[in-house]
């Protein structure tokens, strides 16, 4: 009898140990289902949030882009009505470039003093006459350069020629604490133009190149692409050069950059 009573312990002991096991388990796989499903709702949630975070701050980069560019639009009707007023906006501005900006002064729409540009010129060239900018002490300077360096092979690569570009500004922003310096994109060529040189084929990679190093330095760009299609009627027959009438707009687009800033 102690014997069979002594059985029956040992079989009660160990179902109720397994009861307990099984019960622990079964609250263990409970709880940790649980756990689970409120993590992936929180995860959800804080993805959702995210999302919902991301396409408010979309839609106010959107709508700020659309009023920027409704006012760009009514900026350069207004100025482009009024011819004086482009010219005069330049009163304290000087540009420096290429061929390509020699019309500024070409066609007397700039005094001689503020246009400092010459065919062939490179962006490198600047320093050359930083005695000339200081006589004149401008406000603004706009950097009217591109051709003559992508034709010169010195920077296949458009991230160099940014890098070598950067130099040039930094050395302005020393030697001209004073005053702000902009960055136009190069004009792209067209036509006999574009056919006379592979590499021009690559001027929006260079203004990428440009537009990104501006960006993250802090200076200023101006894109000049809409202008230069729009008014591509305007180049002159060997499709690198520009007509009188094209400056008119170009300088507009330069003003327009400069009120977007």
């Amino acid at each position: 009898m102690k014997k069979s009573g002594s059985s029956l312990d040992k079989n009660r002991k160990i179902f109720i140990i397994a009861t307990v096991f099984l019960i622990v388990t079964v609250i263990s796989v409970i709880s940790y289902r649980a756990w689970k499903r409120e993590n992936v709702e929180k995860e959800k949630i804080s993805k959702g949030i995210d999302y919902l975070t991301s396409l408010e701050n979309r839609d106010v980069a959107s709508i700020s882009e659309q009023i920027d560019n409704i006012k760009a639009q009514q900026t350069m009707a207004q100025i482009e009505a009024d011819e004086n007023a482009v010219w005069k906006a330049f009163d304290m501005a000087m540009i420096l470039g290429d061929s390509r900006a020699v019309g500024f002064r070409f066609y007397e729409f700039l005094m001689d003093a503020q246009v400092i540009a010459e065919s062939g010129r490179k962006i490198t060239d600047v320093p050359e006459d930083i005695d000339k900018i200081k006589s004149i002490s401008p406000k603004q300077i706009f950097l009217c350069f591109g051709l003559n360096d992508i034709k010169s092979g010195l920077w296949t690569n458009p991230a160099d020629y940014a890098a070598a570009y950067k130099e040039i500004v930094d050395y302005l922003n020393q030697e001209l604490p004073g005053t702000t310096v902009f960055i136009n994109s190069i004009l792209p060529a067209t036509g006999t133009g574009y056919a006379s040189f592979e590499g021009y084929a690559r001027i929006p990679e260079y203004n990428a190149a440009l537009q990104e190093m501006a960006q993250e330095n802090g200076y200023k760009f101006i894109d000049n692409s809409t202008v230069a299609y729009e008014y591509m009627d305007l180049y002159e027959q060997d499709g690198l050069h520009l007509q009188k009438d094209f400056y008119r707009h170009w300088a507009a687009s330069m003003i327009v950059g400069v009120t977007k800033q």
